[in-house]
């Protein structure tokens, strides 16, 4: 899949400037916050007001909803600084109905697949941030406080788990069998199913898992299923009803006891989840959002074989092939320097079979934001057929670059902005070359570390002396790190 660069097109500019709204829409918390999300994007890149809905209580027992004032659930005051940071301004009335609820939260899901995706690179901009000020009141309470320190302080716990098998869901898994039956497996996994996958992935016999999920929906009392998950794998399971009294628990929204779990989830050391659900999703792309940090101990249970497979998508969801695709993650072929220079740049990689993918560091200089690293070692069949390096700060820097071609010859210099190899003439490149110009190269240097289809190692070079392998490899991996150039002291 291409990673994209770019606005979305879902939300077309558009010459009307009346705000953007919805009254409530009647699913569950995440969804809802998709489509909240949603709009504000469209509010965002149309320069358009916004007008909070309401928030929606949902009753997934017998699909019905309250609704509740946004400001009960969600501080206002945070979204408001947020909004007004990126030219949106939230209209203090009662909620409009311009926008359809439904089509926000498709709009939403779609939108955010990609933008995730960015990584690091997009960690300041307009998505990461919504959600890192989205900051549900419930989280202050004495309430939340107790259960977490009981959680996670006082019991130990550091794994939790995402049971989907309420009764709700057993509805949605049997209609999309019907119609999906190679896929029926996705949503038809028990409580067994999801603890045996997790026994054999996870170090957690002896120990206790705190389980997120609508208590009152599920298809068999908790306790049957604690006893038996503890008898058949020795593990205890745990529901925020086993640290919270009646009374506490009472006085709570469907919607608030939803927020409890997901805020949990958020927080968990390890998140076991599947990645069909929005919850699943949004708890892992927002532990993200806040932390700064991909998450890497969160799972899904929704794919083959006998255990848990690790995502690498920041939340995205999707198939199982995407969510494992470690190419999202961006992972440094070298560790971080000192000496590093935090510039804000993007690097585009054109591969086999894959097509543009982006990298960028972030557009603030000076922060840690990315790298500069497209591919992952040991792909072998995806190759780099050319790539190009921008400067995102106008003037910040002069480079050149250029690319080993097939019979180990070199492209001409190209500067910056410009594209060096071939797109989708099956014509990979076998090496690449980096320098600075000007008057930071007096004190800077590019370093270019690859990784090539079929050779152990990775090889780094400096400056202009081109980075490629004597065996004639293609390149699979790059990196670019600029660096302040240290003397070579006798």
């Amino acid at each position: 899949m291409a990673i994209l660069d770019g606005d979305s097109d879902q939300f077309e500019t558009s010459a009307d400037n009346s705000p953007l709204g919805y009254p409530e829409l009647g699913l569950g918390l995440n969804n809802q916050k998709y489509a909240l999300y949603a709009l504000f994007e469209k509010a965002y890149l149309q320069h358009r007001d916004v007008v909070l809905p309401n928030m929606a209580s949902f009753d997934a027992t017998n699909g019905t909803h309250q609704k509740i004032e946004f400001s009960k659930i969600y501080s206002v005051e945070k979204l408001k600084n947020f909004a007004e940071a990126f030219g949106v301004t939230i209209l203090d009335q009662p909620p409009i109905e311009t926008e359809n609820g439904w089509h926000s939260f498709i709009a939403g899901t779609s939108t955010l697949g990609w933008r995730a995706l960015k990584g690091a690179g997009g960690l300041d901009e307009f998505t990461c941030q919504f959600f890192r000020n989205l900051e549900p009141h419930v989280t202050q309470t004495d309430v939340f406080k107790k259960l977490t320190k009981a959680v996670y302080a006082q019991s130990k716990i550091s794994v939790v788990s995402q049971l989907r098998i309420e009764k709700d869901w057993l509805d949605v898994a049997k209609v999309y069998g019907e119609h999906y039956p190679e896929k029926r497996n996705d949503y038809a996994l028990t409580f067994y199913d999801i603890m045996l996958k997790t026994t054999q992935s996870l170090d957690v016999v002896g120990r206790q898992i705190y389980v997120v999920c609508d208590e009152a929906n599920l298809p068999v009392p908790k306790e049957e299923i604690r006893a038996t998950t503890l008898k058949k794998f020795g593990v205890f399971l745990v529901w925020k009803s086993d640290f919270l009294s009646a009374e506490e628990l009472a006085g709570l929204s469907l919607l608030e006891l939803s927020i409890l779990d997901f805020e949990m989830a958020v927080r968990a050391p390890t998140f076991i989840g599947t990645s069909i659900s929005t919850f699943s999703n949004l708890a892992c792309f927002e532990a993200f959002c806040r932390t700064g940090k991909p998450t890497t101990e969160h799972y899904v249970y929704n794919c083959p074989g006998e255990g848990l497979l690790r995502r690498y998508d920041f939340g995205v969801g999707g198939s199982v092939e995407a969510i494992s695709d470690k190419f999202n993650y961006r992972i440094p072929l070298t560790p971080d320097s000192l000496e590093d220079c935090l510039w804000p740049a993007k690097l585009t990689a054109h591969f086999s079979f894959k097509g543009d993918f982006v990298s960028e560091t972030n557009a603030v200089p000076g922060t840690r934001r990315g790298h500069l690293v497209c591919g992952v070692p040991g792909s072998k069949t995806t190759t780099i057929q050319g790539f190009s390096l921008d400067c995102l700060e106008e003037n910040l820097f002069e480079v050149e670059y250029r690319a080993r071609l097939g019979d180990g010859s070199w492209s001409d210099w190209a500067p910056n902005g410009s594209y060096v190899g071939s797109r989708g003439e099956h014509r990979e490149i076998f090496g690449f070359s980096v320098r600075l110009k000007g008057k930071l190269a007096l004190s800077y240097e590019a370093v270019c570390i690859g990784s090539f289809a079929g050779r152990e190692g990775l090889i780094q070079t400096k400056g202009e002396a081109g980075c490629f392998s004597e065996g004639g490899e293609p390149l699979e991996a790059m990196q670019i790190v600029f660096r302040t150039i240290i003397p070579n002291w006798p």
